[in-house]
């Protein structure tokens, strides 16, 4: 994998993206679809423990194309990059939301997969097979962060920046790295409920590659404030899983569906893992 090439500031702050680039080696994984002989870039996720499982976190969207391609293909299989071209099976069991419902009108649907967000509860042959990877725990992700306001750092690996060598059975992918702000009108955003969700800005003057790939990948908060010279990377926390891109308004945007989201959906599947919840009461993260 190579390091995530620098997006959305000047070279004042490089050394955010120095930071973040260790981060992301360690936590985030290219998720790759293997068919016909060839390994092609497919989406992103993150690796996250709690209690006693093993999370890949990623797009609801992205499990659902894999299960479209399996009626083509039927050699596809999924496998996690691993650092330095190495490829892991993705081995486990997974699911992906379908439809919200809103809390407060009981059977009301909200927006089919308003929350777009699946995992794979990962197999132990995965797990150990992960050598070059380390996983998320509670401490490295918040709920209470306020979303409207602040620098933000996403990082993913988009399919138009990954090459197969079929002669060598390898493939290289490139990261995306991408400093940003809040966006200012989440409002004229389409299927956006700030309840859910945090919209990024996308610099409107800076040329971007398609992000098709990065769908998935984990969105950070780093700074409440302007960055500081005594920043450093330990203060960033996960905040938000990349779920959709807007590139058809006048300013560009990101979509991230809120962790809040994510552990209301893992309580409802993994009963034994809300007492490890509890540390998240309210004024507490």
């Amino acid at each position: 994998m190579k390091e995530p090439t620098r997006k959305g500031q000047d070279a004042s702050i490089c050394r955010v993206h120095d930071e973040m680039a260790n981060v992301i080696r360690r936590f985030t994984v290219a998720i790759i679809a293997y068919y016909d002989g060839v390994p092609r870039q497919h989406a992103t996720g993150t690796l996250v423990r709690l209690a006693d499982h093993w999370f890949l976190v990623t797009a609801s969207h992205a499990v659902k194309q894999y299960l479209e391609g399996q009626e083509n293909y039927k050699d596809l299989e999924l496998f996690l990059e691993n650092g330095a071209d190495n490829l892991v099976p993705l081995f486990g069991s997974y699911w992906a939301t379908e439809t919200v419902r809103d809390p407060e009108r009981s059977g009301v649907s909200l927006e089919n997969d308003l929350w777009d967000i699946a995992w794979w509860d990962l197999d132990q042959l995965t797990i150990r097979a992960l050598t070059n990877k380390s996983f998320l725990n509670r401490t490295d992700i918040s709920m209470l962060a306020e979303l409207d306001s602040g620098v933000f750092y996403l990082a993913g690996f988009p399919c138009v920046w990954s090459n197969a060598d079929l002669e060598q059975h390898s493939m290289t992918i490139t990261a995306l790295g991408y400093v940003a702000g809040a966006h200012p009108h989440p409002d004229e955003l389409a299927d956006l409920d700030p309840r859910s969700h945090v919209a990024l800005s996308l610099m409107p003057t800076e040329a971007m590659p398609a992000l098709t790939g990065i769908s998935g990948c984990s969105i950070w908060k780093i700074a409440d404030g302007p960055l500081k010279s005594d920043w450093t990377a330990s203060s960033a926390k996960v905040v938000a899983v990349q779920t959709g891109v807007y590139t058809n308004v006048a300013r560009g945007a990101v979509k991230g569906t809120k962790w809040s989201c994510v552990f209301t959906a893992l309580g409802y599947h993994f009963p034994e893992l809300r007492s490890a919840f509890d540390i998240w009461l309210p004024g507490r993260d």
